[in-house]
C-alpha cells in the first residue's frame, strides 16, 4: 500500500491562519476585561489620587475599550471598498495586517493611554472589516 503525502497549498494555509482572525472580535473584547483588573496595567494606565494610589477611572475604562467598538463600526463601512477592489481573500489579508499593526501598537505601548487607544482603534478597524468579510 502506498502513502500519499496529504496535498498542501501554502496559499491555502495562509489563507486559514488569516481567516482566523476573523473570529477575533469576542476574544479581543474578553482579554480587554482582563487586563483592566490586572494590577499591572492600572500602575501603567490608571491616574494617580491624592491618596497616592492608581486607579483605572471609569472614563479611562471605557475610553480603552469602546475605542475598538468605534473602529468596528469604521471598518465594517470601510471593507466593502476593499471587497470590490480586491476580493474576499485580498480583504482579509489587507485587514488581518490592519489588525496586527493594532495589535502591535497595543503591545509597543509602555504608559501612554493615547497609543493604546489608538492601538485599539486601529485594531478595531480589523476586527470590524473581517467581521463582516469572514462570515
Amino acid at each position: 500500500m502506498v502513502k500519499r503525502a496529504v496535498p498542501t497549498n501554502r496559499r491555502a494555509i495562509l489563507l486559514a491562519v488569516f481567516i482566523a482572525f476573523g473570529f477575533l472580535f469576542g476574544y479581543d473584547i474578553g482579554v480587554i476585561s482582563g487586563c483592566l483588573i490586572m494590577p499591572d496595567f492600572i500602575d501603567r494606565f490608571g491616574e494617580m489620587q491624592s491618596d497616592g494610589t492608581k486607579i483605572l477611572t471609569p472614563s479611562r475604562q471605557s475610553i480603552i475599550t469602546s475605542l475598538l467598538s468605534a473602529g468596528t463600526f469604521v471598518g465594517a463601512i470601510g471593507q466593502a471598498f476593499t471587497s470590490d477592489r480586491f476580493g474576499r481573500r485580498g480583504s482579509i489579508l489587507i485587514w488581518s495586517a490592519i489588525f496586527t499593526i493594532g495589535v502591535a501598537i497595543q503591545t509597543g505601548t509602555e504608559f501612554s493611554i493615547v497609543q493604546i487607544t489608538i492601538g485599539r482603534f486601529i485594531a478595531g478597524l480589523g476586527v470590524g472589516a473581517m467581521s463582516a468579510i469572514v462570515p
